[in-house]
Parts: structure tokens; C-alpha cells; sequence
């Protein structure tokens, strides 16, 4: 520019000059008007320094934004949108790293400047692209191939030479510092707490400013925006304040659905993400922070490529997504406490419609609401009081819509692990076994049936917010036969990975996704070329390598699956061992995991060790190798909180609760097949399994004949450790007697009888097959209490941090009745 005469000079060559053409700078140039008011800016700016400086330190930010905006009156952008042709036509540089594209994003004007890759093959050279296919669709960035020509992607380039860096450097003065702003939730004050705490109560410790209502999200952020805060919230439709600290856990609010903040701001129509405004009663909380900057290629832990004297796998890009699930609002730096959850209604592996199985084993749809529904069992409110914050599903049907059950996982602040059954893999016909394990057609129907009903917004195409992760199937290396043959389970891995990716752009998904998994035995993997010899982390590296290159496997990918698999995937395992000691997760899995996977997170799909002394402790241990930041486990989900008395066995020592005899009401499981009526029994709190293995002696087909005036006749009694363990809950009981229900038919597996004396004649021990007896633990236990320390709910209660139960609002008193006859002329129900 020169001060006199023409305003720009064109440089003989471009090269030189390191400017672009003229004729690409005439629409970017400033008018007459604009140079005016640049230079009354320019002198304005002078005199609020001169005259603030007191108040520079208070209001600073007024002057750096009238300063940043005054300077980009004269600037020539450094970036520029291509509508046709290459970068290099133009005499521009392609631009070739996230850094610079997320700049060239934000000089757009976009409010979400996430970088999406295409293509990480470390040969392809990629540069920066604009997408947007529509004026109604949101426009992201992407590093793609710079031979690219798909509809939609525009070329962004930058600025040659020391023309670019020099006003760079002077941007750098200037320009706001990166803080894109992430969605948090929909928040309310709890109505539990309505009528002591007010919302408000909470907001001050954390409110520095506060400004009057009307305010959009792009105005809340620019009063907000100093250091100090990491978040900000619209409240009463529009009234901003700005949060130094959040914590959605807080036990005055409550994680409403997105919808309920009231309207998108006003001119805010376009953005991302959604800009709600608050509500009349709601508050819509963002988290405006800059997040820590990524490292540059190369400085990672590479969990493909073998660094020297390491066990790493693989070729060298390795997955670096977050801990915990970046995308997952207001649990990022949360230690993942899910509970395990297949509540199914059958109190005997012989009830169950004649011996026919269940018609249906997926739990969370809106036909089963009376078992986790607020107007029926609430076993999800039951989850949160424990401390809970997620909850890990099993049985799908894609045909159910699943929208009611989200909606109130999110009302309790629970995050779903949700999964895609066996069904198209094993069960239904033309499954993946008749199609040579390629699952993709199969997997592909039954997410689109998913996405349908209830996994997406179908007005938004956005995912439902209460959804963490994806499960594509839980111990495939148990499933395909023959069993650990990485050959055999990766190749319907592989193909269902791509068949959901499909069926989520087929269905026009935007915005954040979920983070898939496939949840793994712990099982060792002879069959595995790498880690074989380590539970679980065989499988997972072949899982990798296929990913990497799914031909190995047999397969022709449709998509580039190692992208998915860097953004967004996570291992998972179930494992019955303890946290730590000789064969403890800690040695046998989790030491090897950090050293193989540099950055993929792990979480526990399934975690109980009922053989633990102190199971208390136990999960204390476990909880702490996953708050340690050293590792890579992310949490745990505690298997399980009811009993599976219809698989009978060892199966039923892990639930937290069995089933009553009392039915709080009636729901119906239907398919096309077979339908049947079901109970939605109240709950009975069960002792630690541990507790159950130090009983005193116990005598296996024999029947005590006690009477006593202390006694207690405990109905659904699973097994005769557990009743004996409720024996030494009391310091009265001196005996008991547990009976198999045996062929005759009725509500409860099993029935114990606890009394306050010992059989002192031989006529007092009589023979019967479907008898145990015996004699308590040795030691001093408390009087029979639903609040004993000794039950399974209260020691994850305990570990998780959660509020705890009221006991008293399960089964009355537990099942627990005062015995007036002897058992031999009891009848079992």
C-alpha cells in the first residue's frame, strides 16, 4: 500500500511480490467509507487508552476487540475460499496442517472449526477443504487428498511468502485467542431439592459476571470469553452469566433433554452447536474454555508403530482420541461408573413361557418403562443414588424405539453403552455365519432401525445426547467358531464398523457422535500373532491391524475404517478378577495395555470380583487405577444390578438386587412370534458374595426341625450361601435352613429359614434332598438390618460416592417375615 497514489501496485510476478493477483484483492479491498472510519477508529482507540488507563485492567476487553476490529478494516484476508481451480493457479499456498486450517475456518467465519480427515495414510499428502453442500447444511473443514473433486469441498488457501507471515505476525497481537465453544446440557433445578435450594444458590459460586436477559450465545461468549471462565450459561431466554467452574453432577440440578431450553437465540439459526437460550425455569450451559492444544504429528505415542524397546504394534499413526469420550457432555473428566443392565422379570431359568425363551431381551424400550420408568420400578433413579453415572445395555431390538428410555437416562444423568445384539450376527436368518462372517448388511439394517427409533433426532439428524458408546457386540472371541481366531472374529468386526458408518451418512447424521467399541472376553487369544498371552489384549491388537488394513481379514472396506477407528473408538473388556495382587486386572491386562496402546482409552463393560474378601475395597482399587492419569482406563461398569435367576448357577452371585414377591405392575413383551405378560417385582437387596464363603458348617440334603421364639422365614433366597449369610447378619441366629424350590412351581427360586437355636436331638436333622442347613459364619455380625453394611448395593454405593437407598421403599422389609410355625409345616410360594 502507498500513501500516495494507487492504492495497491501489481509486482511484475507474483513470486516475487508474495501477494495474490489484483483482481483476486478488488472484492476484499476497503471502500472510501471504510477507510474513513478505519482512521476515526484508529483515533478513537488512541483516546480510550489515553483516557481508561485506569480501568485498562478491568475492561480491557473492550479495547482489545475495537483494536482487533479496527485492524481488520485494513487487512488483507490471509485466507481464501476457492469456488473452482487449485490454490496454485491463483499463486496461493495449499494449506497442509490443522493448525492452520482451524484459522483459516475461524477467518470464515465459522463457529466450529473441527478438523475432519478423510484420508491419514502418511503418504497421501491432504490440505485444507471448505464443505458445505446446500445453504442449509452446516459447513465443517476437512484435510483431504489435494487431488480431491468431490461435490461440495472447496480448496482453502493461504497467503505465499513473507507477505503472509509479516501480517500473521501482526494478527497475533490482535486476534482473539481460539476458545470455540462445546455444548454442556440443558440443566434445571432438581426437583428434589425444589423447595430448599434454588438454582441460583448453586450459580453464585461459580457466577463472576452477569449481564441482563436478551443476550445470544456470540454476545454471552464475548462478555465471557476473559480466562477465568470455562463456561457460561443462558438462562430465562437470554440472561447471560459466566461460570468460572461447572459441575453437572450437582445435586441441586437435573440434565434436562436439549429441547427443553427454550429457542434457538435469535440470528443464530446456522451455528454449531445449537444455540439454545435458556428456558422460562431452564439454563443452557456451554463450555467456552480453549482446549489444550494438540501436539504436532509425531509427538505423540504412536500406538501402530513400534517405538524402540517397546511392545507397540503396528505401522506408526496411532489413534489419539480422548479419555473419556471427547464429545460427551459434562463427564469428560469423569471416571466412568456404569452399571450393568438386563433387569429380566423370571425368578427361575423354568419360568419363562413354558420353557420357551424370552420373547424379547431388550430392556429399553418404552414397553418395559414399569421396571426403569418413573411410574413404575425406577431402576434408573435407583442407579443414580447409588452413584452412578452411566448404564451399560445389552439386548436391541432395532424394531423398539428406544427415545423414552434416552430421555430418562439423561434426566438421571446417566451416559448409555448401548449395543447391537447378537441377532443379525448369530440368531436371525441369513445371519452373518451364512454370509461367509460378512456382517455388513446384516449390522447396516439394524442400525438404520437404531437411528430411526429413538438413537437420533430425526428433526436435528443429530445423536440422541445421552448416548456414550456403541457396542457393535459384546465377546466375539467366544461367539464365532472357532473360538480366539482373530481370522475368524475380525473379518465381522471390520464389516459391522462399516456398516454402521453408512447407515449414519445414509441417514445424514451431523454433529457429534457416539464412541463405538467391541467389548472383548478376557479370555487368552493363543490365535493372536501379537500379545497373545495377555487377556483380551490378543484380541485387541488384531482388531487394530485389521482395522489398519481390513483385506488382511478378507474384506473390502466401502470406508476408510483406521480414520473411524483414530476418531472415535475405544477397547473394552469384562473381567471377573480382581483390581490388583496376583491375578489381578492391573498385572494380567492393564500394565500391558498402557505399554501396547498409546492413546486408545479401555474402559471394564462388565466388572465384579464376587470372590473378594472386601469387595468395598476391591472396587475403591479398581476406581483408582482409572482416576490415575498414567493409565489408560477409563472407568468401569458393575456387573450387575439385578440377579439372572433365569440362568441360574454361578450367574446369579453378581446382581445387586433380587426379586421380590410383591409386583408393583404388569407390562407385556411381545414380537411377532411370542408375546407374554410379565411382573415388575420389587427389589431385594442382596449380601456381597463374599460374605456367603465363610460360613461355619453346612450339611447339603439335610433339614433342621428348630423351634425357637426368634426366627425369620426370607423368601427369594437364590442360594444357600446367601442364607447363610443372613444368618450372620444377626447375632441371634444360631441356625438356618435353606430349601430348593425343586419341581414345584411358584415365584421364588429358593426360601430360608433363620432361627435362634441349634438342633440338639437327633429326630431335629432329618434327611431331604431339596434341603441345606447349617450354622453361621464364626464373629459378631449386626442385628438384620436392609442397611447392613454386608449388602452388595451399599459397598457400590459406598465406592461410587452416591447418596445411597432407602431401603424401605424396596420389598417390605426385605421379604422378611416373623416365622409363627415350623418350617416343616411351612409351604414354600
Amino acid at each position: 500500500k502507498r500513501r500516495d497514489g494507487p492504492r495497491y501496485d501489481v509486482l511484475p510476478t507474483q513470486a516475487s511480490s508474495g501477494l495474490v493477483p489484483s483482481s483476486s484483492l478488488v472484492e476484499n479491498a476497503p471502500t472510501e467509507t471504510e477507510r474513513i472510519t478505519g482512521r476515526a477508529c484508529t483515533l478513537i482507540s488512541t483516546l480510550l487508552v489515553l483516557a481508561a488507563t485506569v480501568a485498562l485492567t478491568q475492561r480491557s476487553d473492550l479495547l482489545y476487540e475495537a483494536g482487533r476490529r479496527c485492524t481488520q478494516l485494513f487487512r488483507v484476508p490471509p485466507y481464501k475460499k476457492l469456488d473452482t481451480g487449485t490454490c496454485e493457479d491463483l499463486g496461493l499456498v495449499p494449506i497442509t496442517d490443522r493448525d492452520t486450517c482451524r484459522r483459516a475456518g475461524l477467518s470464515l467465519g465459522l463457529s466450529d472449526v473441527s478438523v475432519f480427515h478423510a484420508s491419514l495414510t502418511a503418504e497421501t499428502q491432504e490440505s485444507c477443504f471448505y464443505y458445505q453442500l446446500g445453504q442449509t447444511t452446516l459447513a465443517t473443514l476437512w484435510m483431504k487428498p489435494r487431488d480431491s473433486t468431490e461435490p461440495g469441498f472447496r480448496p482453502l488457501c493461504a497467503m505465499s511468502s513473507e507477505a503472509a507471515q509479516a501480517q500473521v505476525r501482526v494478527e497475533e497481537v490482535h486476534e482473539v485467542p481460539f476458545a470455540p465453544m462445546s455444548w454442556v446440557g440443558c440443566f434445571a433445578e432438581s426437583s428434589r431439592k425444589r423447595d430448599e435450594l434454588r438454582l441460583q444458590t448453586m450459580l453464585r459460586r461459580f457466577i463472576r459476571s452477569t449481564t441482563a436477559t436478551g443476550s445470544t450465545t456470540l454476545a454471552c461468549f464475548s462478555h465471557c470469553r476473559n480466562r477465568t471462565f470455562t463456561y457460561m450459561s443462558l438462562g430465562g431466554e437470554g440472561g447471560c452469566s459466566c461460570l468460572a467452574n461447572f459441575d453437572p453432577a450437582e445435586p441441586s440440578i437435573d440434565l434436562m433433554p436439549d429441547g427443553s431450553c427454550g429457542d434457538i437465540c435469535s440470528g443464530e439459526e446456522a451455528q454449531t452447536p445449537e444455540r439454545y437460550c435458556g428456558g422460562p425455569t431452564t439454563f443452557a450451559v456451554y463450555r467456552i474454555k480453549a482446549p489444550t492444544p494438540e501436539p504436532p504429528p509425531g509427538s505423540i505415542a504412536d500406538l501402530a508403530k513400534p517405538a524402540p524397546g517397546s511392545d507397540a504394534v503396528g505401522d506408526g499413526s496411532g489413534p489419539k482420541i480422548s479419555q473419556a469420550g471427547e464429545w460427551v457432555a459434562g463427564v469428560q473428566s469423569e471416571i466412568l461408573k456404569a452399571i450393568s443392565y438386563a433387569p429380566v422379570p423370571l425368578k427361575s431359568p423354568r419360568e419363562p413361557l413354558r420353557g420357551k425363551p424370552l420373547p424379547d431381551d431388550d430392556f429399553m424400550s418404552s414397553d418395559t418403562s414399569a421396571l426403569w420408568g418413573p411410574k413404575g420400578r425406577h431402576d434408573l433413579r435407583t442407579m443414580r443414588a447409588l452413584g452412578a453415572n452411566g448404564v451399560r445395555l445389552y439386548g436391541n431390538d432395532p424394531s423398539l424405539n428406544h427415545k423414552e428410555f434416552l430421555d430418562e437416562a439423561m434426566a438421571q444423568g446417566l451416559r448409555a453403552i448401548t449395543g447391537i445384539s447378537d441377532y443379525p450376527y448369530t440368531q436371525m436368518v441369513g445371519n452373518c455365519v451364512t454370509t461367509q462372517l460378512n456382517c455388513y448388511s446384516q449390522v447396516k439394517q439394524a442400525y438404520l432401525e437404531n437411528l430411526r427409533n429413538g438413537f437420533l433426532d430425526n428433526r436435528t439428524r443429530r445423536y440422541h445426547p445421552a448416548l456414550r458408546t456403541v457396542i457393535l457386540i459384546n465377546e466375539p472371541d467366544l461367539k464365532f467358531q472357532p473360538v480366539m481366531s482373530p481370522e475368524v472374529f475380525c473379518k465381522p468386526l471390520v464389516s459391522a464398523l462399516d456398516a454402521v458408518i453408512d447407515a449414519e451418512r445414509e441417514m445424514g447424521v451431523v454433529g457429534p457422535a457416539p464412541n463405538l467399541t467391541v467389548t472383548f472376553s478376557f479370555g487368552i487369544c493363543r490365535g493372536c500373532s501379537v500379545h497373545g498371552e495377555s487377556p483380551a489384549v490378543g484380541q485387541m491388537a488384531a482388531l487394530l491391524l485389521a482395522m489398519k488394513d481390513p483385506s488382511t481379514v478378507g474384506y473390502a472396506a466401502r470406508n476408510d475404517l483406521w480414520s473411524v477407528y483414530k476418531a472415535r473408538w475405544e477397547n473394552s473388556v469384562n473381567t471377573a478378577n480382581p483390581a490388583k495382587g496376583p491375578g489381578g486386572f492391573k498385572d494380567l491386562f492393564l500394565d500391558v495395555y498402557d505399554r501396547v496402546f498409546g492413546s486408545v482409552p479401555v474402559f471394564i463393560g462388565e466388572y465384579h470380583a464376587p470372590g473378594q474378601v472386601d469387595q468395598e475395597q476391591d472396587l475403591h482399587d479398581i476406581l483408582s487405577l482409572a482416576g490415575n492419569k498414567s493409565t489408560l482406563l477409563a472407568g468401569i461398569s458393575f456387573f450387575e444390578f439385578q440377579v439372572r435367576y433365569d440362568k441360574g448357577g454361578d450367574e446369579m452371585r453378581f446382581g445387586m438386587f433380587g426379586l421380590g414377591d410383591r409386583s408393583l405392575g404388569s407390562f407385556e413383551i411381545a414380537t411377532e412370534t411370542s408375546q407374554g405378560t410379565f411382573s415388575a417385582w420389587c427389589l431385594t437387596p442382596m449380601v456381597a458374595a463374599s460374605e456367603t464363603e465363610q460360613c461355619g458348617r453346612m450339611e447339603h440334603g439335610i433339614r433342621y426341625r428348630v423351634w425357637s421364639k426368634w426366627g425369620y422365614d426370607v423368601k427369594s433366597v437364590p442360594s444357600p450361601e446367601l442364607c447363610c449369610a443372613k444368618c450372620g447378619e444377626s447375632t441371634r441366629c444360631r441356625s438356618w435352613v435353606w430349601k430348593a424350590h425343586g419341581a414345584k412351581p411358584g415365584p421364588c427360586p429358593g426360601r430360608c429359614w433363620l432361627y435362634g437355636e441349634v438342633p440338639k436331638q437327633r429326630w431335629q436333622v432329618v434327611h431331604d434332598p431339596d434341603c441345606v442347613s447349617g450354622l453361621p459364619p464364626e464373629g459378631h455380625f449386626p442385628e438384620f438390618s436392609n442397611r447392613s453394611p454386608n449388602l452388595l448395593s451399599s459397598r457400590v454405593a459406598k465406592a461410587f460416592g452416591g447418596s445411597g437407598l432407602d431401603y424401605n421403599s424396596f420389598c417390605p422389609v426385605a421379604g422378611v417375615v416373623l416365622l409363627h410355625v415350623p418350617p416343616d409345616k411351612a409351604q414354600c410360594l
